[in-house]
């Protein structure tokens, strides 16, 4: 009797499952303790989404010359902008001198056209077109736009006039005679240190030149 109830509890313990360090995942028998060290990673492993902010904030960062680099590259954009929307003395002076030049030129044809002497008188603050009437008087000419009274640009004014053959009168003036012909003269103007001379010659042809040009019987004004 005692050999039977050994033998039934030694069949019964025998029948207990065997504690085991394994475990079966995914149909493949995995060690606790890898398990255990996977979780343990897993916990310490920050979120996927910090990992893209932290590696992209590494990626798009400025170092010190790329700020000076782009700091300089606005600095160039800057200084072209202040040439481009405020011109250099030069190029203000050279545009009056072109433009005086024009405008006298198209006096001289308008005076061949009409029959009437044109003249042009200047001063410090600007210049005016004036036609010869019938009774030898002289008006100032304002029904036509091109050769209305003009003020000079702050800044610029006449240097120096010159007419050839003619003395000094203190006025600055030009006649455009129907005949076409008249007088060589040069026009001086000056904005600060920069010179520009308008000359015409006795056939009529107005031309621009930078500089002072030829001084020899020149006439200053100041």
């Amino acid at each position: 009797m005692r050999r039977e109830n050994f033998e039934f509890t030694h069949n019964r313990a025998s029948c207990r499952p065997k504690r085991s360090n394994s475990l079966r995942v995914g149909g493949f028998e995995a060690s606790r303790t890898f398990i255990i060290a996977i979780q343990h990673q897993a916990k310490l492993r920050p979120p996927a989404r910090m990992e893209r902010k932290i590696s992209l904030g590494r990626h798009h960062g400025f170092t010190l010359i790329e700020m000076l680099v782009v700091l300089m590259v606005i600095g160039l954009f800057v200084g072209l902008a202040t040439t481009i929307t405020r011109p250099d003395d030069r190029a203000v002076l050279r545009l009056e001198a072109e433009r005086l030049a024009q405008l006298l030129d198209f006096a001289a044809e308008e005076a061949r056209l009409t029959g009437k002497s044109i003249a042009w008188t200047a001063d410090d603050s600007g210049y005016q077109f004036w036609r010869a009437g019938d009774d030898a008087a002289w008006f100032e000419i304002r029904e036509t736009e091109l050769l209305r009274a003009r003020a000079f640009p702050q800044g610029i004014s006449v240097s120096s006039f010159r007419v050839e053959n003619m003395q000094p009168q203190g006025a600055m003036r030009l006649e455009f005679t129907p005949q076409g012909s008249s007088l060589a003269f040069t026009i001086r103007l000056s904005l600060g240190a920069e010179r520009y001379a308008v000359a015409g010659s006795p056939v009529g042809d107005v031309r621009v030149a930078p500089g002072e040009g030829k001084t020899n019987g020149d006439v200053a004004l100041r």
